[in-house]
């Protein structure tokens, strides 16, 4: 039964790849749009707040599946500011007009505290953490150059503060952003 699944599981993968194949693909892609980050746990006042901001990606392509994914973003409150830096795989289903799309991202995350007016800036643990991205979203074609990302979905996992911290030592947001992608060059 382990045999026909994982023929199964490799037969599909051959198709989506002939099929990905077929389709023109380009060497490089750049993402920006506006991003809402829900984040859970980074102030003792609050437990969660929503913040705003915006999200840039670069993709290489290294085959018609896979690519390998550079990620920033920044994430604005009343209360915090969060930047996190990542990179990782992604896996990219390309179709005519639609690209559905998957990555797991691995990297480095940031908050500060917005000062009140007539203090110093806190930082949280001095310099920052480990952040962590999964999910995926969709590409629509406009042209040849231009694609619309109606939707992009992430869990958010960072691990900002520790021992001594008024925070939690982890931290779990939901991330989703949309915008304007652009690729460039053929594979």
């Amino acid at each position: 039964m382990m045999k026909q699944i994982w023929f199964a599981i490799l037969a599909l993968v051959g198709l989506l790849t002939c099929q990905a194949s077929a389709q023109d693909v380009p060497q490089g892609e750049f993402f920006a749009g506006f991003t809402y980050a829900r984040l859970n746990d980074l102030t003792p006042r609050s437990p969660s707040q929503d913040a705003f901001g915006f999200n840039l990606q670069g993709v290489y392509n290294v085959t018609s599946v896979l690519g390998v994914v550079g990620d920033f973003g920044a994430h604005y409150d009343t209360a915090t500011n969060l930047y996190t830096f990542m990179g990782g795989p992604r896996v990219s289903l390309r179709g005519d007009r639609l690209t559905p799309f998957a990555h797991v991202l691995l990297g480095g995350a940031r908050a500060s505290r917005v000062p009140v007016s007539g203090s110093s800036p806190l930082r949280f643990d001095g310099g920052g953490g480990f952040a962590m991205a999964v999910g995926g979203g969709l590409d629509v074609k406009v042209s040849d150059m231009v694609s619309l990302r109606p939707l992009q979905g992430e869990y958010l996992f960072t691990k900002i503060g520790g021992a001594g911290s008024v925070l939690r030592d982890t931290q779990s947001h939901l991330r989703l952003s949309f915008g304007v992608n652009f690729t460039f060059g053929k594979k």
